[in-house]
């Protein structure tokens, strides 16, 4: 919820971390660990950014968004919390 916030207040440095997002870009959830800030800024912003051609952080969460959205309705396990994007 953080990084929503974050977003909103700063859309050019952060992205909305959360699970679609993780899901589309292959990562495990790291909240809770020491480590969680550089993780974000090391390796989960820069695959946000290089995942689209969209300008903006907040284009690219959309797009994740809606490519995790589009798979699920092709899914037969929707709405199942372990069915993934």
């Amino acid at each position: 919820m953080a990084t929503a916030i974050l977003t909103v207040l700063y859309p050019d440095r952060f992205t909305v971390y959360d699970i679609r997002a993780r899901q589309q870009l292959g990562f495990n959830d790291f909240a809770g660990r020491k480590d969680q800030i550089d993780r974000y800024f090391d390796e989960f912003l820069p695959k946000v950014v290089a995942i689209s051609q969209a300008k903006t952080l907040r284009d690219k969460d959309r797009y994740l968004w809606g490519k995790c959205g589009l798979r699920a309705m092709s899914c037969p396990a929707i709405g199942t919390a372990s069915a993934p994007c």
